[in-house]
């Protein structure tokens, strides 16, 4: 072997060291992909760790030189790093989603990791995941149900501190407005905020089979609605208006153990049932809202013994088999809850086309009746957890921002060469002849090179 191919294996393999040793694996993508459907049709995987710092950073010199050349638009007190900070989005590490298909529909997973102090927003997901009470209170036949961890409190003690660092004296201005009393009762908007910190639960039930027709003109055929919501430690709102509550006409006042009512007779023609209601807890501090007093007690009933709860429903069954047992967030949507709503709003557009076609547009574009929706929050040690049931995968929210994206950098591109165009040839003297002419310091190939025409050497 010639002497000058003797040491060639040598520098290949040392070549490919070089190359090798560039790679570095992130290590958060297992702690991230152990929560995802690999081997489906969407898997996207993003380490982030300090992307979001580096951006702040920018961020704050871009903000310092626009405040150097617009003082008077006062951004000195605004620091993009500080915000990110106190928002705590510096400890999200990566994200991961995918989607899998099941039939017409896909089971999506979204995993997001962050870091061991959790800050700002991520304390909105600090509590454990615990078995949902609407699973089995809420009625087999309930058309939406929900329950989720809500952390006003938590996010609005953010929003103060994040107020007072940018607005100085005039957020302690804005921010004192939160110690005047509601309208009508002795309750300060800030004491209010005190019990946010709480949870949320909603039921609807759609029954065409009460149908009734609303007073006025237009003589709207309405189906039967009953809707629950409760609200956890906000009895303090019934105390705070309870006076009011009690003086306005219709009101019924009764109390049955812990649990104090007002009750109101709309007296609606063919809608008995619709006597809506306004109830707590005196023990639990729990608030309840409902269309009717009879709802609400059938939701606290017990369930089990007649194995009537929504857990038992076959669409729930359906949406629900690949969840988490326990959640601190669940929304659940029937199959039969889109056509029931479309049999309704139809016939509200007869008679005037344009409104029909529009009408038609919309229900059209809405999933396929028949097939439910399902979509839980977990808090886990490491991050947060989504996943749903649904008639779309992620690739309906990522392909149009992959596809518009080069579009927009293609349109920005071309303004931004058109106006370097123009600008450079202003700067030499010359006018461009149709916009988009040739490069600066190009020339056209009859005149040469541009620095030949400027007599440059």
């Amino acid at each position: 072997m010639p002497q000058r191919f003797a040491y060639s294996p040598l520098l290949l393999t040392l070549a490919l060291n070089a190359c090798a040793s560039g790679f570095h694996e992130s290590p958060h993508y297992a702690d991230v992909t152990k929560h995802l459907d690999v081997g489906g049709d969407v898997l996207l995987y993003a380490d982030v760790e300090g992307d979001l710092a580096a951006g702040a950073d920018y961020l704050d010199k871009l903000i310092r030189r626009v405040g150097k050349t617009l003082p008077d638009v006062k951004l000195e007190r605004v620091q993009a790093k500080r915000i990110l900070y106190q928002l705590g989005l510096d400890q999200i590490l990566a994200v991961g989603l995918s989607s899998s298909r099941d039939g017409k529909v896909f089971h999506n997973r979204t995993f997001l990791k962050y870091g061991d102090e959790r800050r700002g927003v991520l304390l909105l997901s600090g509590a454990p995941p615990r078995d949902l009470e609407v699973a089995r209170q809420a009625p087999g036949d309930a058309d939406i149900a929900f329950e989720s961890d809500v952390k006003i409190k938590s996010l609005w003690g953010l929003f103060e501190a994040i107020a007072r660092d940018i607005g100085g004296k005039e957020a302690k201005e804005l921010l004192g407005d939160l110690d005047k009393t509601l309208p009508g009762s002795t309750l300060s908007l800030r004491q209010l905020i005190g019990h946010l910190d709480t949870r949320l639960v909603g039921v609807l039930r759609v029954d065409e089979k009460r149908s009734f027709t609303w007073p006025g003109e237009d003589k709207l055929t309405v189906p039967g609605i009953d809707l629950f919501l409760s609200v956890d430690d906000l009895s303090v709102l019934f105390d705070a208006y309870e006076e009011m509550l009690r003086i306005l006409p219709g009101a019924k006042v009764t109390v049955e153990g812990d649990m104090h009512w007002f009750e109101f007779d709309l007296g609606v023609p063919g809608a008995a049932w619709l006597k809506p209601v306004l109830a707590k807890n005196a023990k639990s501090g729990r608030l309840f809202v409902a269309t009717s007093k009879s709802f609400v007690e059938e939701f606290l009933r017990d369930k089990a013994a007649a194995k009537t709860e929504l857990a038992r429903a076959p669409d729930w069954k359906r949406a629900t088999s690949r969840f988490m047992p326990k959640a601190n967030a669940l929304t659940f949507m029937s199959g039969a809850f889109l056509p029931k709503v479309a049999s309704f709003v139809r016939p509200l557009a007869k008679g005037n086309e344009t409104l029909q076609s529009s009408v038609d547009l919309i229900l059209d574009l809405l999933p396929e009746g028949g097939i439910p929706f399902a979509a839980q929050q977990v808090n886990l040690p490491g991050g947060l957890y989504y996943a749903s049931y649904a008639t779309t995968s992620h690739k309906s929210t990522l392909f149009p921002a992959l596809f518009a994206t080069p579009l927009v950098v293609a349109a920005v591109a071309a303004s931004a060469l058109t106006s370097y165009t123009r600008a450079s040839r202003a700067l030499a003297g010359t006018k461009p002849k149709v916009d988009g002419g040739p490069l600066p310091g190009r020339g056209t190939e009859e005149e040469g090179p541009a620095e030949q025409k400027r007599g440059a050497p």
